[in-house]
């Protein structure tokens, strides 16, 4: 299957019941309950394995919410959203290629 860049397709309530009815929500909702249930009964303090690629995700994480000190927000009124923001998603996206490379 091709890539297809993401995109909103959700633009009414009757774009809304089309996806809640569709195959790909069954499978979001199954998803999220096997989530859950993978969950019940587990204490936050209990000890988990972690394997090393989700730490590297977690690390690159990690990286991309310590350059939100890099760009701090701007305490100017904004009607279109914070400039700062983009900033950051600037960077964000100039680093995404080593971010992932670190990842992969």
């Amino acid at each position: 299957m091709p890539f297809v860049e993401p995109g909103r397709l959700i633009k009414d309530l009757s774009d809304m019941r089309k996806f809640e009815s569709s195959r790909t929500s069954a499978r979001f909702l199954s998803f999220i309950h096997a989530l859950n249930s993978a969950v019940c009964g587990v204490k936050l303090s209990d000890e988990c394995f972690v394997s090393p690629l989700v730490k590297r995700l977690v690390d690159a994480l990690a990286t991309a919410e310590e350059w939100m000190n890099e760009y701090p927000p701007s305490q100017e009124q904004m009607r279109y959203g914070n400039t700062a923001f983009r900033s950051w998603h600037q960077h964000l996206i100039a680093s995404s290629k080593d971010l992932m490379k670190r990842v992969l």
